[in-house]
């Protein structure tokens, strides 16, 4: 089955005329009947009761309509969408990182500032562990990762550039008996 006859079903479900189904999929009302008729055979059911003078949904016809409605507006969105990404291949950084406090303050500060320069490019963030972030850049699925360098396997051929200094804070409990005489 494919999704022009399903297009076409739900243009006929909602005008219930073939001839205002054919001029709005410009096919020919003959092509309607086909189609509808490979349908109906596909299902093993009437969608449609038929007349001279009318057209109406069958019991049937109507749960496949429900159905089959948010599917195709789901899959138009998905090739729309699909579409959209594939005309900005420039304009789109994927960037990995492993959700630790110092990621998360990092994604911040890297995003904003290359905002500023890049305001055109969309930004995806995706959040793994450590060993599936590194998955993901090797396959290509992510164009930057926050990582240290010792964290890869060295079989890899990376460049590193560091982005941002930042320091790294202990938090603890105040019953916690921190006996040093400098700060951490």
């Amino acid at each position: 089955m494919n999704t022009d006859k399903i297009k076409i079903f739900l243009d006929l479900a909602e005008s219930l005329n073939f001839s205002r189904t054919a001029q709005n999929m410009n096919i020919t009302q003959s092509a309607v009947s086909q189609s509808i008729s490979s349908l109906e055979r596909y299902l093993n059911t009437k969608l449609f009761y038929r007349s001279r003078k009318q057209v109406t949904l069958t019991p049937a016809g109507q749960l496949f309509y429900q159905g089959m409605h948010p599917v195709i507006t789901q899959f138009n969105k998905a090739v729309t969408h699909a579409r959209e990404v594939a005309q900005s291949v420039n304009t789109l950084l994927t960037i990995g990182f492993a959700g630790s406090g110092y990621d998360r303050y990092a994604i911040n500060q890297l995003v904003q500032e290359y905002s500023k320069y890049k305001p055109d490019v969309k930004i995806f963030l995706e959040n793994y562990d450590h060993r599936t972030m590194v998955s993901r850049l090797k396959q290509g699925f992510c164009d930057v990762v926050l990582t240290r360098p010792e964290s890869i396997d060295s079989g890899i051929t990376l460049s590193y550039q560091k982005l941002l200094d930042g320091r790294f804070y202990a938090v603890c409990s105040k019953h916690y008996g921190y006996a040093g005489s400098r700060p951490v």
